[in-house]
């Protein structure tokens, strides 16, 4: 996983301050070894020059709970000079992930940011958190870098966006938006998205391209503007790509739309949808096989139980 390569690691812990209740979950498996009980507090008391460091060089924060955070968390702000090989790194801590279920793993949720969490360091690597707005326009945005990279991060609420981005070249791996206005919103025409899942939007999603990606049940349009990419799915007619499949009905899809498991079905449209698309996990971080799948989730027998619950939130109980 992503955090094994990194050369620094500091652990961050929620605490009542954070909004949670003080404790390490006893699955975290880090004992005290945690240093910081604010990521924003983290962030800014290891900022570095990552042109002082060696090759390689990579600084990780990892998260254990979940953070209410009063105000917008930058992962950017006094770190500089970052490259490809040197960077930023924001993950859960070991036995945190959400494993592709909302609400069940490490998570940045704000009542009051304009936005939970956003970027500005080039080639900022966020892996494996949840992000959740009920006032702000964006949950997750990239705000300013060039080549963030997003990975199996799940993302709720946004009046603009859920995810966004205003940087360049960013990509989107096995991610999901839902809940908000836009799934992904970006202005830029080199993002990438690939095998993510747009629902209980008003609109799916706005990149410049989608490869591998799922929308359905957006109440306006499932892909805006007329990407590019291929091999994706929706429920209107607007999936781009000619191995893409249009028209989708959602309850023949996935295990169980209504109840909200999107594990796909046996003959899911998505399922084995063609090619390659050279990612080797999917959000659950189960190996992808070489007849790739459509969406965050790859097909396997007997999955009804284990997919995400992803109910719109006027829906909820």
């Amino acid at each position: 996983m992503p955090r094994a390569d990194a050369t620094d690691v500091f652990y961050v812990r929620e605490t009542a301050e954070s909004g949670g209740d003080g404790t390490v979950d006893a699955d975290s498996g880090e004992g005290s070894a945690y240093a910081y009980d604010s990521i924003a507090t983290a962030l800014s008391s290891e900022a570095v020059d990552f042109s002082t460091k060696g090759a390689g060089y990579k600084i990780a924060f990892l998260l254990t709970g979940s953070f209410l955070v009063t105000s917008s968390v930058n992962v950017g702000t006094g770190f500089s000079n970052p490259t490809s090989a040197k960077c930023i790194i924001i993950d859960s801590a070991a036995g945190q992930e959400h494993l592709g279920v909302f609400g069940d793993g490490t998570s940045i949720d704000s009542t009051s940011a304009a936005w939970p969490l956003y970027i500005t360091a080039d080639y900022t690597e966020i892996n494996n958190v949840e992000t959740t707005t009920t006032t702000g326009s964006y949950s997750c945005i990239a705000l300013s870098p060039t080549a963030a990279k997003f990975n199996q991060v799940i993302s709720d609420g946004g009046s603009t966006g859920v995810l966004a981005t205003f940087g360049d070249d960013c990509v989107y791996t096995n991610c999901i938006g839902r809940n908000g206005a836009f799934g992904l919103y970006s202005v830029e025409n080199t993002t990438d998205c690939l095998h993510c899942l747009f629902h209980g939007n008003t609109n799916g999603a706005r990149v410049a391209q989608f490869d591998y990606c799922v929308s359905v049940d957006n109440s306006s349009t499932d892909y805006a503007v007329s990407p590019t990419g291929d091999h994706n799915t929706s429920e209107d007619a607007q999936a781009p790509g000619a191995n893409s499949v249009i028209n989708v009905t959602p309850t023949d899809e996935f295990v169980d739309f209504s109840g909200g498991d999107f594990n796909l079905k046996t003959g899911a449209s998505a399922k084995d949808i063609g090619g390659d698309s050279g990612v080797a996990l999917d959000i659950t971080l189960t190996a992808r096989d070489s007849t790739t799948d459509a969406g965050p989730f790859e097909f396997i027998a007997a999955a009804s139980g284990n997919g995400l619950i992803l109910l719109n939130q006027a829906n909820a109980l």
